[in-house]
């Protein structure tokens, strides 16, 4: 049964940098195990970026192989540009029938995570994701977000002229972000130490948990065990692109805000810290 990695895309954990390495990890595996490269031409590419959409958002994106462009010509999938396409959810079944490298679910995939991963059910899914400790991960997301860097997000500017302590204190402010995903369970609902021990055992037992720190030892791990390709043998090529995705702000720690402004920050994020400290502890030191 084919190994097929399915990366999680947790905002501002490292997900554009992982993402590029795998398209980078497709492009050696494709010079160096297949033939594909002698039907090339320059107006159509033999990989191919899925965009899966349930109505008007992007769920999750493949990384397809179609040496005989056959999905250029689809009915049922749209053209963005070469490499680029869009399919309804209802339709990924299709993606089947060609060479499929990596599966990405996005941030609105998660809570529909079954319905999408039904589609790759005859693969052996090697699930993994990355965490990050959650005061850097909201402090990252928030001026992201208020920044010119995500003015193409239906989000931009969500927080008008909020700094990050008045941020912290509203209600815009999430909590649990990772344990409602995964759960689905709504932002009303209470998180419960059953939720928790719940979502806690599925990570634990599904998935591979990386801390931020250990991302290149993730797509690393990834690719060999997938595909037999260690990234330290991959020679990057000029059209190559890894974007570590940093945004420049004044970076501050959460000594630094009033007493009780961590007391609302701790109080927010009190399961999502557990989670990240008994998936992660281990790896702090590494």
């Amino acid at each position: 049964m084919k190994k097929l990695p399915v990366f999680y895309h947790i905002p501002k954990n490292a997900g554009t940098y992982v993402n590029d390495w795998l398209l980078v990890g497709f492009r050696h595996y494709r010079r160096t195990k297949t033939n594909w490269l002698q039907n090339y031409t320059l107006e159509k590419d033999s990989i191919k970026t899925i965009q899966i959409l349930n109505g008007d958002f992007i769920v999750a994106r493949c990384l397809v192989g179609d040496p005989n462009y056959i999905l250029d010509a689809a009915n049922s999938l749209t053209k963005l540009d070469k490499n680029n396409f869009q399919i309804d959810i209802k339709e990924i079944y299709q993606l089947n029938e060609f060479f499929v490298f990596a599966v990405i679910v996005e941030a609105r995939g998660f809570k529909i995570k079954d319905q999408i991963l039904e589609n790759f059910k005859q693969y052996d899914l090697k699930q993994f994701l990355i965490l990050r400790d959650c005061f850097g991960r909201n402090q990252s997301e928030f001026h992201y977000i208020q920044s010119q860097a995500s003015k193409h997000e239906l989000s931009h500017k969500a927080f008008g002229d909020m700094c990050f302590e008045e941020y912290i204190l509203s209600d815009y402010f999430p909590d649990s972000w990772l344990i409602r995903n995964l759960l689905d369970v709504k932002d009303t609902e209470p998180i419960t130490q059953k939720l928790f021990d719940q979502a806690c055992s599925l990570l634990k037992e599904t998935f591979k948990v990386y801390d931020i720190k250990q991302t290149d030892k993730a797509i690393s791990d990834i690719l060999i065990e997938c595909y037999q390709i260690d990234p330290k043998d991959i020679r990057l090529k000029n059209w190559d692109s890894i974007a570590k995705n940093e945004n420049q702000y004044k970076k501050i720690k959460l000594e630094d805000l009033p007493l009780s402004t961590q007391k609302t920050f701790n109080e927010k994020t009190y399961w999502d810290q557990n989670l990240y400290n008994i998936l992660c502890q281990n790896q702090k030191h590494q």
